[in-house]
C-alpha cells in the first residue's frame, strides 16, 4: 500500500516510478507529462556517428518536412531537439545572429567524440558556424556576405552555452 505522489491517494497496486524524478505514482499518473514533472530527462552527449544515424532518422521520427511557412527553421530544430531528447540525445537548439540582418537562422548542435558540431536539421548537413565568419549556406533574408556575430544554444538538459 502506497500514496500517489501526485494524487495522494492511497493504492494497492505495485507503484510506478518515474525515471526523471523518481517520485511513485499510480497508473494514472505515472507518465511525467500526468504529473507534471518538472525535472529534466537525462541525456547524454552522444557519439558523431551515433547523431548521423538519429539525424538520417528524422523524418521518419517527427512525420515532418521543412517548410517555410508552417515549419520553419526554429519550429523544425525544435522538433528535431524534442525527438533527441525522447532518445536521450544532449542536443542543443542553436540561435545564429547576424551582423546586419535581424533575421536570426535557428540549427542544432551536439557535443559529440569530436567536439561541438552543428547541423542544419531538414536535411542532416554539417555546418560549419564561427564566429566572424559567414555562414555556408545560403539563407532567405540574409545577405551572403553577412557575418556571425553570436551564437546562443539551448540544451535540452536546462544548460544554455552563449558565444560571441
Amino acid at each position: 500500500m502506497y500514496c500517489c505522489d501526485y494524487c495522494s491517494k492511497i493504492r494497492y497496486e505495485i507503484p510506478y516510478i518515474c525515471h526523471r524524478c523518481g517520485h511513485e505514482f499510480c497508473s494514472e499518473h505515472h507518465l511525467p507529462e500526468n504529473h507534471h514533472c518538472t525535472c529534466q530527462p537525462e541525456v547524454k552527449n552522444p557519439l558523431l556517428l551515433g547523431v548521423k544515424m538519429f539525424l538520417a532518422e528524422v523524418p521518419y521520427i517527427i512525420k515532418g518536412n521543412y517548410d517555410i511557412d508552417r515549419n520553419n527553421c526554429f519550429n523544425f530544430s525544435k522538433d528535431v531537439q524534442n525527438a533527441a531528447t525522447k532518445y536521450g540525445i544532449r542536443c542543443g537548439l542553436v540561435i545564429i545572429g547576424f551582423h546586419r540582418s535581424q533575421t536570426p537562422h535557428a540549427i542544432i548542435a551536439f557535443e559529440t567524440d569530436y567536439g561541438l558540431k552543428f547541423f542544419e536539421p531538414q536535411d542532416a548537413n554539417e555546418e560549419d558556424v564561427l564566429i566572424g565568419r559567414r555562414y555556408s549556406t545560403n539563407l532567405a533574408g540574409i545577405p551572403d556576405d553577412d557575418i556571425i556575430v553570436k551564437i546562443e544554444i539551448s540544451w535540452n538538459d536546462g544548460t544554455h552555452t552563449v558565444i560571441e
